[in-house]
């Protein structure tokens, strides 16, 4: 069944008995909002799904007059008429309009699909839910689009972070599969492959072997940083490129053999990639001659993505899975300093790992999973003061110790929060952290609305206030609506 959003529903309703007024008032969302909910369902189906998304910003509704006596035999009626002439009238423009209404069309295809979340890290709201592995999305991509995704991404206008997720998203098996339809990965990644077997030929015959498998463990990482790298291209020769690719990987590579092993093959990676920098590797005249090799840390990666109050993107309402989050506010700064995530004296982020464990962990204490998607960690991006659009690793791991420690942060709250002395952490999260939320930007700071349950009227005993969010690390303010 097609999966329907709506942000807000709003009903203005006049009578003339103040007795049946103050009722309706009381018991509208209690007696009706199934009704509705039904109806909005069962009508919106028709003119939705199986491809086809409509995106309306407002839609206003005159049920007209109605008795008190079967009303709700009544109501249910004339709101399903009225809805379903209203949108009616709306698809039929998208149908017979000149061209696509801006707004309500959508292209839904898996490439567009992929391209999207390459460049801001989430999915689409439309497809929010239904897509579980981008994996699988770039897999069926490369099959059925493979022409289409080679143009986009050789056309010279991709933004930086597509790359670092392709390196830092992809399995390796995709992103071999992906460097061999794209020219410029291609040839650097045959570059280096040659200089590394060309390496283990210079080294001494009794350790070739243990050389050989030292170089096969470092295909994967090879391909991550091949892919990471492209961004540079524009800015240094090839014979650099490959030189820079080299050092990267010395520096990050070196599980499977033995030190000793190791430091006489990147002793030997050393040598060669000193021969790459007197300008002997072929195809220097493709790339741009005369600038200054310059590294592409992370920090200035997230200096080039747009910010939150300037991003197009951002304008939209973004669905999010774990909004219950937002009441751990008081007690994450600490957890994230007893985790030596965040340094209070220096007020700054030990590494960008740290800042990538904050993430999960924050995803560990609401789902108790240590392995999530990006697409689904918007909101830790915004707790953690991350561009939505920042790329994130997958192979982030979260310790044992890390997992108690987050363990203890849910016993601290509950313990804190007298109305749930007897709850359990796996009742916290199932009433309360694992509730969905709309996220959007506003030009104080981050909004997010909290979808209402029935449990919520416990809220009241929370003794810590969060409706207004500030972290040290954040420059802005999160806003919530419960």
């Amino acid at each position: 069944m097609p999966r329907h959003l709506i942000n807000k529903l709003e009903f203005e309703l006049a009578c003339n008995d103040e007795m049946l007024a103050l009722n309706l008032r009381h018991n509208f969302s209690a007696t009706l909002q199934e009704q509705v909910t039904e109806v909005i369902d069962r009508v919106c189906s028709k003119y939705a799904g199986d491809g086809v998304y409509l995106r309306i910003d407002k839609l206003e509704l005159d049920l007209g007059s109605m008795t008190p006596y079967g009303f709700r035999e009544d109501f249910e009626k004339v709101l399903e008429y009225k809805l379903e002439e209203a949108l009616r009238e709306r698809a039929t423009v998208i149908a017979f309009g000149d061209k696509k209404t801006q707004g309500f069309y959508y292209d839904t295809s898996p490439l567009a699909l992929l391209q999207y979340f390459l460049i801001h890290g989430r999915l689409p709201w439309f497809a929010a839910g239904e897509i579980s592995s981008t994996a699988a999305l770039m897999q069926q991509v490369l099959r059925d689009y493979p022409q289409d995704i080679r143009q986009w991404l050789t056309n010279g206008t991709v933004p930086v972070q597509v790359w670092w997720r392709l390196g830092w998203q992809m399995p390796p098996a995709l992103q071999e599969e992906l460097i061999a339809l794209l020219p410029l990965p291609g040839e650097l990644l045959a570059a280096t492959k040659a200089i590394l077997q060309s390496a283990v030929l210079h080294l001494p015959e009794n350790i070739k072997t243990k050389a050989s498998e030292w170089v096969e463990l470092q295909n994967s990482q090879l391909h991550k940083l091949v892919l990471i790298n492209i961004p540079l291209s524009g800015k240094q020769t090839q014979s650099a490129l490959v030189e820079k690719i080299f050092q990267q990987l010395l520096a990050t590579a070196g599980e499977g053999v033995s030190p000793t092993i190791e430091q006489q093959v990147v002793a030997e990676l050393q040598i060669a990639a000193a021969v790459v920098s007197t300008g002997q590797f072929q195809g220097d005249e493709t790339a741009a001659a005369g600038n200054e090799a310059k590294d592409l840390p992370y920090e200035e990666l997230l200096e080039q993505l747009p910010t939150s109050d300037t991003a197009d993107a951002e304008a939209e309402k973004i669905l999010v899975t774990k909004a219950g989050l937002v009441l751990l506010s008081p007690f994450i700064p600490q957890l994230f300093k007893i985790l030596n995530y965040w340094d209070t004296e220096k007020k700054e982020w030990v590494s960008n790992a740290a800042r990538f464990k904050a993430l999960y962990i924050l995803h560990y204490l609401a789902t108790e999973e240590v392995t999530v998607p990006e697409h689904a960690l918007s909101l830790e991006k915004v707790i953690c003061g991350l561009p939505l659009a920042a790329p994130v690793p997958t192979d982030v791991t979260i310790e044992d110790s890390e997992k108690q420690e987050a363990d203890e942060l849910l016993k601290a709250v509950i313990g804190h929060w007298p109305m749930l002395k007897n709850t359990t952490i796996a009742g916290l999260r199932g009433s309360y952290l694992l509730r969905e939320g709309l996220l959007a930007w506003k030009e104080e700071g981050w909004q997010l609305q909290v979808e209402r349950k029935t449990l919520d009227v416990l809220l009241d005993g929370v003794p810590w206030g969060y409706n207004t969010l500030t972290f040290p690390w954040n420059k802005y303010l999160i806003m919530v609506e419960w």
